[in-house]
């Protein structure tokens, strides 16, 4: 199968989705060119990054379905982006809605979107081992308001004197970095953009069949088609 994969982030996501895909039991290979893609059973993704939310739907979505339907060689368009202070449902509605609305169901390439929930670092979090067994106090305090150990990190709000959940999903991943002297950044997610992080949230998964539904879903489709 050719993906064509949207993803709303301009650097992170660039990174980690394709260290993913590199990492999954039947690996995607990377095209760096639409031109590249192989009609002949290939199992291969073009990536494309966005400039952020709204963008992502109100502008490079249009593009993207102007990509695939002029390649017909894609079998499917891939679309990640945060849910934020949405929902799941929402924005899946709101992604079909603007690809259907730009001719998408025209053509025979069909549309997957990946809502990540609430955002990426929230399937960050999702790696148990990232906090060590003596915790900083500024790292406890986090762990005290939601232990992203012990729950899934999709479902944690946030402190009323953050603005939204994504900002405070962000500063919880780079704490828990910073505590085992890692960096995590929006432009260098560093050890997130491995196979071994990869396989690390695949074994809390295991684990807890209730944790990280919507990184459950994308990793499901990618290692079904």
């Amino acid at each position: 199968m050719n993906l064509y994969l949207l993803m709303e982030g301009r650097r992170g996501e660039a990174k980690v989705y394709p260290a993913w895909l590199a990492s999954l039991d039947r690996p995607y290979t990377r095209l760096m060119k639409l031109s590249d893609v192989d009609p002949r059973g290939s199992r291969s993704f073009y990536p494309f990054s966005a400039e952020g939310y709204p963008s992502i739907v109100g502008h490079h979505l249009k593009n993207a379905v102007a990509d695939v339907v002029n390649t017909p060689r894609f079998d499917w368009l891939v679309v990640c982006l945060d849910v934020d202070e949405s929902s799941v449902e929402a924005r899946i509605a709101e992604v079909e809605a603007v690809a259907t609305s730009h001719g998408l169901d025209s053509s025979s390439v069909r549309l997957f979107v990946c809502p990540q929930d609430r955002c990426l670092e929230s399937w960050v979090l999702g790696n148990s081992k990232i906090i060590g067994a003596a915790p900083p106090p500024y790292l406890n305090e986090l762990l005290s308001f939601y232990d992203v150990r012990a729950s899934c990190p999709e479902k944690m709000g946030h402190p009323r004197s953050w603005a939204n959940h994504a900002q405070f999903h962000f500063h919880y991943a780079r704490e828990a970095f910073k505590a085992k002297r890692l960096t995590y950044s929006k432009s260098n997610p560093g050890e997130v953009a491995t196979a071994s992080y990869h396989e690390a949230l695949k074994a809390r998964m295991a684990r807890d069949a209730n944790c990280m539904p919507s990184l459950r879903r994308f990793l499901e489709f990618v290692e079904a088609v």
